[in-house]
């Protein structure tokens, strides 16, 4: 009788030419280590794939599940439709996004899981000691990284086997073994490297936060690149690791890559320590034309701050050399409401910008995961942290009309939203006020205005928020500014327009652009008006020529992007 395992990535981004790199990874390490499973394998399913249709005729045996952040409620719940639908299958789900830790009685209210691998765990090892615990009958706590419920699934146990995992044999050639996976596809996954050093608060990473780290051998990565350089378009290069450029070697990676293919290289986890290294990296792609721009992910300016997550990082001016030695654009990374933040402070990211000569930023909500450190009871009582389940979108989601389906994904997200250093309140004012100008900067709209030399942009940012916006716009553009400026949730990234004449569903950052863009000659007219109060000309030269860029965005120095031509004619 035929042993059918199916696995299920749910991820909304891969249109189906993302290279299935952990499936292979996994089935490639069964072959080394257990040479005589007779398990078979159904293609992979992914967020593209009409999985229930394809789990009811297969019916397999076992079903793996990846969940992360983006994809939990939604792959739980397939998850519970597939045990309806083959009630005595096996499903197992592994990670980084693992809530049986923090939510008691996980096991129970979620009773379609049967085991877990461990969220800092090697699937590839789990995968290949839980098949053949299955052929042989032998007790699960035998399989390293598992986590299982006990007999009343109230609680949960972890299996007593360890696994170091400095001893892991990276499988070798995983892309020709399993080729007819992997033509046509266009995407990459690069692992160069497992686990991450360092243990900053906020994150939680695939192979574990401080903890040593698990080099893939070079020969190997150079090798896998060759076979799909050669065999496939390879368009886009995504590398995974926590720390690229942390040794040596990780240059000699992109050498080979920019010598040898045209791909796009974005590099997730830069190192935090080697900024020499770094500096070779960056200079070479970005002179080869494989990575658009520098990003400073340095999470907030203020060293209070960086102190409370214990994050480990290059030092601004670090970042700063980097840049200004390589690249004529950086996009700053910084994290909302962290511990020590406050909303005066949330201004000086302009500042920053102009007096460095940035390009843009983007300040991100903390989502609290569930296993990363700040989790803990501890950290979170003693820097007063409260948060919130706001519904957060898929990338990509500008606006729908009301009537019918609304065309995005969301996905309740536990936000951070108070600690010791500021209020809910604070948060919310905080968090519109990056939603405003980040999109107005991204777009070019206070890039020059910002870069005036009579007032501060720290100074603008915050008359225009809590003065300009609210008291000095009329119309349309008026209505929209007060529904941005009051807008609260649960659907935090999406607003309701049905109260005004454009009757749609709006992302935050579409609606900041959408204020000025319904009317630009209006929009910085009156801000011409009211901006006389600085007695500058040059802003109110700059307020006077600024309709005119619109037309011709090229000189706003920004990325005229979002589709408005519907909600415009």
């Amino acid at each position: 009788m035929t042993k059918l395992i199916t696995y299920l990535n749910y991820n909304p981004v891969d249109d189906g030419s993302l290279i299935p790199y952990f499936w292979l990874s996994m089935k490639a390490y069964v072959q080394d280590n257990y040479p005589e499973s007779l398990w078979q394998y159904t293609k992979p399913l992914g967020y593209q794939d009409k999985v229930l249709e394809e789990i009811e005729k297969n019916a397999p045996n076992v079903v793996l599940a990846s969940l992360y952040v983006w994809n939990y409620d939604e792959t739980m719940k397939i998850l519970s439709e597939i045990k309806n639908i083959v009630p005595g299958v096996l499903i197992i789900v592994g990670g980084p996004h693992q809530l049986y830790k923090s939510e008691p009685g996980w096991f129970k209210t979620h009773n379609q899981i049967d085991l877990v691998c461990k969220e800092d765990g090697y699937g590839e090892v789990f995968f290949s000691e839980l098949l053949k615990t299955l052929d042989k009958g032998t007790s699960i706590t035998e399989i390293p990284f598992c986590v299982y419920p006990t007999e009343d699934r109230l609680e949960y146990r972890i299996s007593s086997t360890t696994f170091n995992k400095l001893d892991f044999k990276w499988p070798v050639n995983i892309f020709k073994r399993f080729k007819e996976e992997v033509l046509g596809k266009t995407v990459l996954f690069l692992e160069c490297s497992r686990g991450c050093p360092y243990k900053c608060v906020f994150c939680e990473w695939g192979g574990g936060t401080g903890s040593k780290v698990s080099f893939k051998p070079t020969t190997s990565i150079l090798e896998d690149l060759e076979y799909l350089f050669k065999e496939c378009d390879i368009e886009y290069i995504i590398n995974t690791d926590a720390n690229f450029g942390i040794i040596k070697r990780d240059l000699e990676i992109v050498q080979y890559i920019v010598k040898n293919s045209n791909a796009t290289l974005d590099i997730l986890g830069p190192s935090k320590t080697n900024p020499k290294i770094l500096y070779q990296i960056f200079e070479l792609l970005l002179a080869q034309e494989n990575h658009s721009e520098y990003k400073m992910s340095i999470q907030d300016l203020d060293p209070e701050v960086n102190r409370n997550i214990k994050r480990k990082d290059l030092s601004v001016d670090e970042h700063l050399a980097l840049f200004k030695g390589i690249s004529s654009e950086a996009r700053l990374e910084l994290i909302l409401g962290l511990p020590g933040a406050t909303l005066d402070k949330l201004f000086d990211v302009h500042d920053f910008i102009v007096k460095h000569g940035l390009a843009s930023y983007d300040r991100y909500l903390w989502v609290l995961l569930p296993t990363a450190p700040a989790y803990e009871k501890e950290y979170r009582e003693e820097f007063k942290l409260g948060y919130e389940n706001f519904n957060t979108i898929e990338e990509g989601f500008q606006f729908s009309p009301i009537e019918g389906a609304i065309d995005f994904k969301s996905n309740p997200s536990p936000i951070v939203t108070s600690s010791y250093s500021y209020t809910r309140e604070d948060w919310i004012t905080m968090y519109r006020c990056d939603i405003l100008f980040m999109s107005w900067t991204f777009n070019g709209f206070m890039s020059k205005l910002f870069r005036n030399k009579d007032i501060r942009a720290s100074v603008l940012a915050k008359d225009i928020y809590f003065d300009f916006l609210p008291n000095h716009l009329e119309g349309l553009q008026g209505e929209l500014a007060k529904e941005l400026l009051k807008h609260e949730g649960p659907n935090i990234e999406v607003v309701d327009l049905s109260n005004t004449e454009l009757k749609i569903n709006i992302h935050m950052r579409s609606l900041a652009t959408l204020i000025v863009m319904l009317n630009p000659t209006y929009f910085f007219a009156q801000l011409g008006v009211w901006a006389q109060k600085y007695k500058s000309v040059e802003i109110l030269e700059i307020c006077a020529s600024m309709p005119n860029l619109i037309e011709e965005p090229t000189g706003l120095g920004g990325n005229m992007t979002d589709p408005y031509s519907n909600l415009l004619k």
